[in-house]
C-alpha cells in the first residue's frame, strides 16, 4: 500500500496541473467552522429528500458531493412521509440494503452489498449487535422518536469504527438540542389496535448557551398476526452547553422499556415455506413467548476548538441492555420438522435472562492548514515598474489545503447471561391448540430442561489517521488506516453435566490494519467522479469456533474496490450516485471437511455489483427518492466444493424502489400533498447452500396528507395490496419471517 501511495502522489500533483484553476474565494476565519459533531438540526429540518452532508463516511464534515465514497442518507422528511416507525422501513430506500429475520422477530437486521450487518450504530458508536447474529444476543427494537435520520455507508467501515462486516453501515443519528424552543405532539393510531404519542421538544432557556432536548413516546400494538402485541416507553433527554464561543459540552440519553411477543417465525422446509399454514398463524404460546428489553444509552460530547484549525472532541458512549422473557426456535434437533402423519411443528423452548454492555471512549482531533496556497504574486523587475504598473502573474497550481482526523480509542463489549433450554410441545399450524409453556427433553436421553451459561467480552484498542487533501476545488486525495489491538474470550457452561454439548472457553488476542485510499476528481462544480479502496477485519465473528488442534480461527478479512459518479442537478435540487464495486470476503469460517465438529479458515466470497440512487425536489412540491441495484454475490471457494459458486443467502440480484409526493403549495389546496411508493426485490436463496429460495416481492404504500402552518394530517397505507412475502431468519435454518399484512396509520400533529 505505501508504494502505491508514493507512485500515486506524484500522478496526483501533474492532474492538478491540468485541472489548475483560480481557487474560489475562501471563506474569512468567521465563517469557517470545524465541528465533529455528528449532526447539528433545528426543531425541523427543511422539507427535503436530499441531504448535502453525511459524517458517516468519514467523519469529517464534508459535502456528499465530494465524499469518495457511496453513502445515502434517509432524511426527516422521507421519515415522516412515509410514517416510518420500524428503521428497517428505512432501507428499502437505498439501493442495495436489505431488510433480515432476526432471532426472535424483535430489531433489526441489516444486509448490505451482500453482507450482513452485525454491528448497530447510533451517532457513530457500537451500540448493539444484530440479533440473528452468532453471539447471543437481544437487543430491543430502536424506537424513531430521536431518530433525526439514517445514514448508510456502503462498503467496509473498518477504519472508522473497528470490526465489522464488509458490506456497509447503517447508522442512526440522533437529535442534539439546539438554541430555540421548539414543541410538537403526534397522535398515531392505526390497524390491528395500533396506538403511539410522541413528543419532540427542544427549550433554549439561556439563549445561545444552553439548550434543552426531550424526545419520547409511548406505544401500544397488536399484529396482523394472533395473540402478538407489543408495549413500548421511550424516553431521551439531552442537553447542550455552549460553555464559551470555543468550548461546548452535550450529552444524549435515552431508555427504552419495550414488552414484545417473540416467535414470530413460519416453518420452513425442504426448501419451501411449508403450505397451507394461515399467514397470520401464532407458533408462540400466548403469554410465555414474549421478552422485555430496557435499553439505556449515554452519549457525553466535550468538543474544544483551539483555533480555526484545530478541534478536539472527547467522546464517551455507553449503552446497557437487560432482556428477559421466553421464545422459540423452530428446529428439528430430531427427527423431521413437521411431522409427516399428524402435520405438527417442532419447536423449542429457551427462557433467556441476559445483560450487554457496550461502552465506548474516544478522543479525536481535526487539524486544518493550508500547504500552499495559490494566490497572486506581484513582481516588480522594471525599474519604471512604478510609472507603467505592477506586472501581476497568477499561479497555475491550485490552493492545496490539508485536513488530518487523529482518533484513538477503547471499544468495550461484554455479555451475560444464562438460558433454559428444552424442547416444548410440537403446535399443530391448521388446528392449533395453545397449551402454554410445557417442556419435554430437547433430545431423547436429555432432561426435560437444562441451564446454559455464556459469558463474552471483547477489548479493542485502536488509533486512526485519516488524512484528506484537497487541490483548489477539482480534486480531493484521502488516505489512512486503522491499527486495532483487539482481545476477546467466550464462555459457553452447562452446569448440570447431563447433556452431551461440550464447555467452552474461547479466546481471542489478535491485532489488525486496516487502510483505506481514495481519489475523487470534479470535472465540474456540481459532478464528481471517484475510486475508493478499503479493508476491514471482522475478528468477532468466528469466536466461538475452534480447529481440531483446538486452535482460534483467523479473523474474517475483506477488501472492496469501488468506481462511482455524483452529480447535483437543477442547481443542487437533486442528487445521483452511481457506484460499481466489488467486495473481496476471505478467512471465512467453514465446517472442516475431515471433521465436521470442528472449523477451519477455508472460504471466500465475493460480492459485486452496480447501484443507482437519486433523491431531491426537482420542482417546488415535488420529492422523489429512488434507487436500483444489481448484485451478484457468490461463494468463490469452499474446501469441500459443496457451496463454491452459491448465491449468498438474503441478497436478490435485483432490487430497487421509488417513494415520491406531490405537494399542492398555491391556492385553496395549499397544504395538501399526496404520493406513493413501489419497492421490488427479486428472489433470494435462504441459506448458503442453496436448498431453497424465497420467491421475489413487491410492496406498494400510498398517502395523503394536509399540512397547514403548524398543524398536519396523514394517512399512510403500507402493503397496499395485501402482498405477502417472507425475509429469511438470520439465526435458524428452518424459519421465515412475515412482511407486514396491509396496515393503515393515521397521523395527527401539531407543533408550537
Amino acid at each position: 500500500m505505501r508504494k502505491v501511495c508514493f507512485l500515486v502522489v506524484p500522478l496526483f500533483w501533474i492532474l492538478c496541473e491540468i485541472f489548475g484553476q483560480q481557487p474560489s474565494p475562501s471563506p474569512s476565519a468567521q465563517e469557517v467552522e470545524i465541528s465533529t459533531e455528528q449532526v447539528v438540526v433545528t426543531g425541523q429540518d427543511l422539507p427535503s429528500y436530499n441531504a448535502e452532508d453525511a459524517t458517516t463516511a468519514t467523519r469529517l464534515p464534508e459535502r456528499i458531493l465530494d465524499t469518495d465514497r457511496a453513502v445515502q442518507v434517509i432524511t426527516q422528511q422521507v421519515i415522516q412521509d412515509r410514517d416510518i416507525i420500524d428503521p428497517q422501513e428505512a432501507a428499502q430506500n437505498v439501493s442495495d440494503v436489505q431488510r433480515g429475520g432476526s432471532r426472535t422477530g424483535i430489531g433489526e437486521v441489516f444486509f448490505v452489498r451482500g453482507f450482513q450487518q452485525t454491528s448497530l450504530f447510533k451517532d457513530g458508536f457500537r451500540s448493539g449487535e444484530a440479533s440473528g447474529g452468532d453471539v447471543f444476543t437481544f437487543e430491543g427494537p430502536t424506537d424513531i422518536a430521536n431518530i433525526q435520520r439514517i445514514e448508510v455507508l456502503k462498503g467496509p467501515s473498518a477504519i472508522l469504527y473497528g470490526r465489522g462486516e464488509p458490506g456497509g453501515t447503517v447508522n442512526y443519528i440522533t437529535r442534539t438540542p439546539v438554541f430555540e424552543n421548539y414543541f410538537s405532539l403526534d397522535q398515531q393510531f392505526g390497524s390491528y389496535d395500533f396506538y403511539r404519542t410522541q413528543l419532540n421538544a427542544t427549550w433554549s432557556p439561556v439563549p445561545g448557551r444552553l439548550a434543552l432536548g426531550l424526545d419520547a413516546a409511548y406505544q401500544n400494538n397488536g399484529s396482523f398476526i394472533d395473540f402478538v402485541g407489543a408495549e413500548r416507553y421511550f424516553v431521551a433527554p439531552a442537553f447542550k452547553w455552549q460553555i464559551d464561543e470555543n468550548t461546548s459540552l452535550s450529552f444524549r440519553s435515552e431508555y427504552t422499556d419495550d414488552d414484545h411477543s417473540t416467535a414470530l417465525s413460519l416453518p420452513y422446509d425442504n426448501g419451501h415455506v411449508i403450505p397451507n399454514i394461515p399467514y397470520n398463524r401464532y407458533m408462540g404460546e400466548p403469554d410465555f413467548t414474549n421478552i422485555d428489553t430496557k435499553t439505556f444509552r449515554g452519549l457525553l460530547t466535550f468538543e474544544h476548538r483551539w483555533n480555526q484549525d484545530n478541534v478536539t472532541t472527547l467522546s464517551l458512549n455507553g449503552v446497557n441492555v437487560d432482556a428477559d422473557g421466553g421464545n422459540f426456535i423452530l428446529f428439528p434437533f430430531f427427527g423431521p420438522l413437521q411431522d409427516p402423519v399428524t402435520g405438527d411443528i417442532t419447536r423449542n423452548a429457551e427462557i433467556i435472562d441476559y445483560s450487554t454492555d457496550y461502552f465506548t471512549a474516544r478522543l479525536d482531533h481535526i487539524w486544518n492548514w493550508t500547504i500552499y496556497d495559490g494566490g497572486a504574486e506581484t513582481i516588480t523587475t522594471s525599474k519604471d515598474a512604478k510609472d507603467r504598473g505592477a506586472f501581476v502573474r497568477r499561479s497555475n497550481f491550485p490552493t492545496v489545503k490539508n485536513q488530518l482526523l487523529f482518533s484513538a480509542e477503547f471499544d468495550h463489549q461484554g455479555i451475560d447471561g444464562q438460558r433454559t433450554l428444552s424442547g416444548q410441545a410440537p403446535l399443530n399450524p391448521y388446528h392449533p391448540v395453545y397449551t402454554g409453556y410445557s417442556p419435554q427433553p430437547l433430545i431423547p436421553g436429555f432432561p426435560v430442561t437444562f441451564l446454559e451459561k455464556s459469558s463474552d467480552f471483547a477489548d479493542a484498542f485502536s488509533l486512526l489517521l485519516l488524512d484528506r487533501l484537497s487541490f483548489g476545488e477539482t480534486l480531493y486525495l484521502s488516505f489512512g488506516g486503522r491499527y486495532e489491538w483487539f482481545n476477546a474470550n467466550t464462555k459457553v457452561n452447562y452446569p448440570q453435566g447431563k447433556v452431551p454439548f461440550p464447555n467452552t472457553n474461547n479466546s481471542l488476542d489478535q491485532s489488525t490494519f486496516n487502510p483505506t485510499a481514495g481519489l475523487l476528481v470534479k470535472p465540474t462544480h456540481n459532478l464528481s467522479v471517484y475510486f475508493n479502496y478499503a479493508e476491514s477485519t471482522n475478528s468477532f465473528q468466528n469466536i466461538g469456533l475452534t480447529t481440531a488442534n483446538g486452535d482460534a480461527l483467523e479473523p474474517e478479512r475483506a477488501r472492496q474496490f469501488e468506481v462511482g459518479a455524483k452529480a447535483e442537478w437543477l442547481g443542487g435540487k437533486l442528487l445521483t450516485t452511481v457506484a460499481l464495486f466489488q467486495i473481496e470476503k476471505s478467512n471465512v469460517a467453514v465446517t472442516d471437511p475431515n471433521n465436521p465438529f470442528f472449523s477451519i479458515n477455508g472460504g471466500d466470497q465475493r460480492s459485486r455489483g452496480i447501484e443507482f440512487d437519486t433523491s431531491g425536489e426537482p420542482i417546488p412540491g415535488w420529492r422523489v427518492i429512488a434507487n436500483y441495484a444489481y448484485v451478484d454475490a457468490r461463494v468463490i471457494n469452499d474446501p469441500d466444493g459443496s457451496n463454491t459458486g452459491h448465491r449468498l443467502p438474503s441478497v436478490p440480484e435485483n432490487s430497487g424502489g421509488m417513494f415520491t409526493t406531490y405537494e399542492i403549495r398555491t391556492g385553496l389546496l395549499r397544504g395538501l400533498g399526496f404520493g406513493g411508493g413501489v419497492y421490488l426485490s427479486g428472489p433470494v436463496e435462504f441459506d448458503i447452500e442453496n436448498s431453497g429460495n424465497l420467491a421475489g416481492w413487491a410492496q406498494t404504500d400510498a398517502v395523503v396528507y394536509y399540512q397547514r402552518n403548524r398543524f398536519r394530517a396523514q394517512l399512510n397505507v403500507k402493503n397496499l395490496f395485501d402482498n405477502q412475502f417472507y425475509f429469511p431468519n438470520s439465526f435458524s435454518g428452518f424459519e421465515v419471517q412475515r412482511a407486514a399484512a396491509r396496515t393503515f396509520i393515521g397521523s395527527i400533529k401539531y407543533a408550537f
